[in-house]
């Protein structure tokens, strides 16, 4: 069986939250399920404990979520949940592993991104196009969501759950604070904004400078002047130097970095000093996703309002740009899954569509569905409120998300580079990095 070649661990682009009530709403609206919703329990399961392995980091709302989840399928199938596996960052590595060894879970929860890509090509993973549609899925999630896990061929990657908002977030105080009574919308605005927060003060872009956040704002901003299926060719296959609009993008960039739109030492940034940056107060804007909801301070919640990232006056998007997706995670099938707990993962997975469930990771870990949801109330989180609004949707731009066109083995060159973006390093030598890597 061939798979994927281990190599370094990559960088997750959608780090868990936590939530110090999670677990109570969670197992409130899970124990839900003993409506006429409910999976029945089944004599042919297969096996009696369906192993899985998942993303989501103990201790995390979704986590906590799930947990609640697997009890009640317990109690309403008698099959067990064993959580075998539980990582952020070596996840990937870890089933690899077990693989190699025959001893992989029959579930993974897992991003689409970087070695899961390319797992069903290297058949660590199964084909599930044919249960998505026999086991009703594919009438329940959204044909948008389908559609980014679904290759070119039609082959279905796995079942996606976890969509994602990821806005830039604005602290509306701060900026008042120095003066600035609108969000930026221009990158002119930007700047003017960025002046008056460095007088008062305060930080203005915070992003993890030296990881995967700063990478997907460095790609945001190098998009601004290439049309979509533009943006794809170069993420798949390189030429940022010979496109005139791709090499303008990253000249953008370090425009921005050289006028202090970033905060003083963003080099050293990660995702986690952005995150304590922003919420402390000391950095007025930061790009983050939906899965911060959870852990923003009420003070700081009260006073953020989410838009996108500010526009070049020539640019090609219409409005400020954000990224959104179903690429947060999903649920692959192993081949020993496949082999030996098909009816076990079919009563699973159905199970975990049902709208109760699927409404308590809403509500508890600020998931956005991937599945149109009867009662949206459930969505209590402002932010996330916010994120699901029409004005929301209406006022932004979605940019290409390079995660998903980014060969595997492309990835660290194109990481590399922007690292240097972030260190000051002028566009041709970036560009010509990035393009190395193809």
């Amino acid at each position: 069986m061939a798979i994927a070649t281990l190599a370094t661990v990559a960088m997750v682009a959608a780090s868990c939250g936590t939530s110090d009530d999670a677990s109570e709403s969670a197992t409130s609206d899970a124990a839900a399920t003993e409506s006429g919703d409910a999976v029945e329990a089944s004599d042919d399961s297969s096996v009696d404990t369906l192993e899985v392995m998942s993303r989501w980091a103990a201790g995390s709302a979704e986590a906590e979520a799930f947990d609640a989840a697997a009890a009640s399928f317990t109690e309403q199938t008698g099959v067990e949940i064993d959580v075998v596996g539980q990582a952020e960052e070596d996840l990937d590595v870890i089933y690899e592993a077990a693989l190699l060894g025959g001893t992989e879970p029959h579930i993974v929860i897992v991003n689409l991104f970087d070695k899961s890509i390319a797992w069903l090509d290297n058949d660590a993973t199964v084909d599930v196009s044919s249960y998505v549609d026999e086991w009703g899925i594919a009438d329940q999630v959204d044909a948008n969501a389908l559609g980014e896990w679904t290759l070119e061929d039609g082959r279905v990657q796995g079942f996606p759950y976890s969509g994602f908002a990821w806005p830039i977030w604005y602290n509306t105080e701060l900026l008042a604070e120095a003066g600035i009574d609108t969000v930026p919308t221009t990158v002119d605005e930007l700047e003017v904004a960025t002046a008056a927060l460095r007088e008062a003060g305060i930080g203005p872009v915070v992003v993890g400078g030296s990881d995967w956040s700063g990478q997907k704002l460095f790609m945001q901003i190098a998009q601004s002047y290439l049309e979509p299926s533009a943006t794809q060719s170069l993420l798949e296959s390189g030429g940022w130097c010979d496109s005139p609009e791709g090499l303008k993008g990253i000249e953008l960039f370090a425009d921005l970095l050289a006028a202090g739109v970033f905060v003083d030492d963003v080099e050293g940034f990660t995702a986690d000093l952005m995150n304590e940056s922003y919420y402390n107060g000391d950095s007025a804007i930061m790009p983050a996703g939906s899965w911060a909801f959870a852990n923003t301070p009420e003070d700081v919640l009260a006073a953020t309002q989410i838009s996108g990232f500010p526009l070049p006056a020539d640019g090609v998007f219409d409005a400020p740009t954000v990224y959104q997706g179903f690429t947060g995670v999903g649920f692959m099938v192993s081949p020993r899954g496949e082999s030996e707990a098909l009816p076990a993962i079919e009563q699973f997975i159905e199970y975990m569509y049902t709208e109760d469930v699927y409404g308590s990771f809403v509500q508890a870990a600020n998931i956005v569905p991937a599945i149109q949801l009867t009662d949206t109330s459930v969505a209590t989180d402002p932010l996330l409120q916010s994120a699901l609004s029409s004005e929301y949707s209406e006022g932004t731009d979605v940019a290409l998300l390079m995660d998903v066109h980014v060969p595997p083995a492309s990835g660290d060159a194109v990481n590399q580079a922007i690292a240097l973006a972030y260190n000051g390093a002028d566009a041709d030598e970036v560009c010509g990095l990035i393009d190395s890597g193809y």
